[in-house]
């Protein structure tokens, strides 16, 4: 502008502020038009369920304007409250809500003006202080002016939530106004109003019952100003798969926001793409390979989703418990992690013997899905919670009553719905009943193959997985209402594991991929330790040392006879035990059995198993029946135990008997008997086997395998009792 002429620069200032006032002459203009006609809009346009919604689009439409002019007259964050007010007043709704589409931006009314409006009791004084509401009572003298300001309600910003609640079994429709620290139940017509009271009125000795007008008043504005009828919470106990019309999983709340249902419900809510559920299968495939093992506990899992729905519909009588047997170090937790826990729970958290102690409410509070409970390095199951997993081995949930002190409270029942998966190196269950109710899969009887570098990689993708079978469950069980089975208990293991090979198979196949199934389940229950082979154990020990005799320095026992019946010195152990009741009588399949008569269980400590009489050996699953007996006239009732059948160890104390054997044998070819210390540091620096571990097997052996001629000293018995047992 330096070579203009000060008449120019003028003329352009001047030219400029004219076109400034334009602007703003227009721009009044707008907005008085868009104020005028919002009050016109109002009048035309309805409340739908005491919402109205302000349309910019439809607005701008419907009275000409430029959508753009007005959008620069409101950009984002403009203070929306003129439009707002003048809507609210010509709607003429107490509560009205008015949402804004279109446009953002906020709306700024005071609660003081609110309260003015909706509570029409003018000796209500309301005022609102960092969202601490206080409501006074206004007392005035006779000429009309205040002399006095009554307290009679405060608390702080209320909700009311409007809830379709799913208490596991059936939906309950519930209204809560949560306000200070109380939660207030809308729908108890008979203490609702008192409880409310109760909430907001001042502590201490106050005289509330003469305000009941005014506190109706106060309640029917906060149920006025925050009932949104149009937002309905979704809340459930417990996530899963209940039924068709019972789908608890997306979009609903869990009444329990542990951590591990905090990662559950973001699962759900898991973004992905249809090339990478593909590609997260053809992971998978490669992972599982040939390998059997894994194949069955992914089966599992799969079939585990709808488990509550099989039972309740009887469409089995029994869903078992998995147990996975295997010792450390084989990979069984990183295998379980990518097959179950990852894809169906999206943790990598176990639960252990610890969440077992103590209160049944531990459990209860982690009853957050109908999906098991994995425990890993579980032993034994504590004897309180024996009926608990009984009931739910065949039953869609277990109810578990626990009684109060205090006589006037009802008792607690807590209603859980998830079975148990356990991993374990050795377990042990007394109860036959129990057993029953468990799939055994155990390591030993399979190949396993190390494909840890894959399963890294499926580690964090398997959420991705588990959040596309959620969204497809309904589809997935309409496949599963094709497969036809018989639902009875003797089936119900086979039927477990081919409802998840289904399963498997279908996903696969909705990405044109093949599922090959596990070809072979091995029902691995000799694995587990149970009251049965204690009571074996201990009846075997007894009649060991009864049986014993001393020839030539060596002690002998019943089990010499067993090894060369026709050796006529070694039947002096059975005439031995004739005379206590206990006789030796081999079965149809020449496997030899202690029988043990009512006058033999007299000589044969089992208190401690609780077994006084014959008829309490059925419960632990042995055979009672009428036997006929030499030098008896009429059959006695005995109790039949197998001494040579096949052993049921531990696997791993079998492995390690096998090495102390062949290792045994080692030192034996330098000296007539081995010393502890030299069989016992072989196996440690060989084999790794920890010293204490040898001893206490060696031990086990003695009377059986090995003998001991001096303190310290191991030698093979020397008749062939020694080979039937290797």
């Amino acid at each position: 502008m330096g070579n203009l002429s000060e008449i120019q620069k003028k003329e352009i200032v001047i030219q400029a502020k004219q076109e400034l006032e334009e602007r703003r002459v227009k721009r009044i203009e707008l907005l008085e038009k868009v104020w005028q006609f919002s009050e016109k809009y109002a009048a035309e346009k309805k409340a739908e369920n005491n919402v109205f919604v302000f349309d910019l689009d439809e607005f701008s439409q419907k009275y000409e304007l430029d959508n753009d002019e007005i959008l620069e007259l409101y950009p984002e964050g403009s203070d929306l409250t003129t439009i707002y007010d003048k809507i609210y007043r010509t709607l003429k709704i107490p509560g009205v809500k008015v949402e804004f589409k279109g446009l953002s931006g906020r709306v700024e009314i005071s609660e003081k003006s609110i309260f003015r409006e909706l509570c029409k009791d003018g000796n209500l004084v309301f005022s609102d202080i960092k969202n601490l509401h206080a409501i006074n009572y206004k007392i005035e003298d006779e000429a009309g002016f205040v002399k006095d300001l009554k307290p009679i309600a405060a608390y702080t910003r209320p909700k009311i939530e409007n809830v379709t609640y799913f208490n596991g079994r059936e939906f309950e429709t519930q209204k809560k106004l949560l306000i200070k620290d109380k939660e207030v139940d809308l729908t108890d017509e008979i203490n609702y109003f008192d409880d409310f009271i109760g909430a907001v009125k001042p502590s201490g000795n106050f005289n509330y019952i003469k305000y009941l007008e005014e506190y109706s008043e106060i309640f029917d504005y906060i149920l006025k100003r925050y009932d949104d009828k149009n937002k309905v919470i979704k809340r459930t106990i417990a996530f899963g798969y209940y039924g068709t019309d019972k789908i608890i999983l997306n979009g609903w709340e869990s009444q329990r926001e542990s951590l591990r249902a905090k990662d559950f419900k973001k699962m759900l809510s898991m973004k992905y793409k249809k090339e990478e559920i593909r590609s997260i299968l053809e992971l998978l495939k490669n992972y599982l390979g040939k390998e059997d093992f894994t194949k069955i506990i992914f089966e599992y899992s799969l079939a585990s989703l709808f488990r509550y729905d099989l039972l309740n519909t009887k469409k089995l009588d029994k869903f078992s418990y998995l147990l996975i047997i295997g010792k450390q170090g084989i990979g069984k937790t990183a295998r379980m992690n990518i097959v179950f826990n990852r894809l169906l729970l999206n943790t990598t958290n176990t639960y252990s013997n610890d969440d077992l102690k103590g209160s049944i409410s531990k459990i209860a509070k982690e009853q957050y899905v109908n999906l098991p409970m994995w425990f890993d390095e579980l032993k034994e199951f504590p004897e309180r919670l024996v009926d608990m997993l009984k009931q739910m081995g065949t039953g869609k949930e277990a109810v578990i009553t626990r009684g109060n002190k205090d006589m006037e409270k009802d008792d607690y029942t807590f209603l859980l719905r998830r079975p148990f998966i356990m991993s374990t190196n050795h377990f042990k269950e007394f109860d036959p009943a129990l057993v029953d109710r468990f799939i055994v899969l155990s390591a030993y009887d399979y190949e396993l193959i190390n494909n840890e570098e894959i399963g890294n990689e499926l580690l964090d993708e398997m959420p991705k997985l588990g959040a596309y079978i959620y969204r497809n469950i309904e589809k997935i069980k309409e496949h599963i209402d094709t497969l036809k089975f018989d639902p009875s208990r003797e089936n119900a293991n086979d039927n477990v594991i081919m409802i998840g090979r289904e399963i498997a198979k279908f996903i696969f196949k909705e990405f044109e991929l093949e599922y090959e199934p596990s070809k072979k389940v091995v029902y691995g229950n000799n694995n587990i330790y149970t009251s049965k082979d204690m009571i074996k154990k201990t009846i075997i020990k007894e009649v060991l040392k009864l049986s014993e005799w001393v020839e030539a320095g060596v002690k002998h026992n019943i089990l010499d006879y067993i090894a060369e019946p026709e050796g006529a010195e070694y039947f002096l152990g059975v005439k031995q035990l004739e005379k206590y009741g206990i006789y030796i009588k081999k079965d149809k399949i020449d496997n030899y059995n202690i029988l043990l008569t009512a006058k033999g269980l007299n000589f044969v400590e089992l208190a401690e198993n609780g077994i006084k009489t014959l008829a309490e050996f059925n419960a632990h699953g042995f055979e009672v029946k009428a036997t006929r007996i030499t030098g008896s006239h009429k059959p006695q009732k005995a109790v039949w135990i197998p001494i040579t059948e096949e052993f049921t160890e531990h696997p791993d104390d079998q492995r390690i008997g096998e090495l102390i054997v062949d290792t045994l044998k080692e030192c034996l070819e330098e000296k007539e008997a081995a010393h502890e210390s030299d069989i016992t540091l072989r196996l440690e620096l060989t084999h790794g086997i920890p010293a204490e571990k040898s001893i206490e097997l060696l031990e086990h052996m003695v009377g059986n395998i090995v003998v001991k001629p001096k303190e310290y000293m191991y030698k093979f018995i020397e008749n062939p009792i020694q080979e039937k047992l290797e």
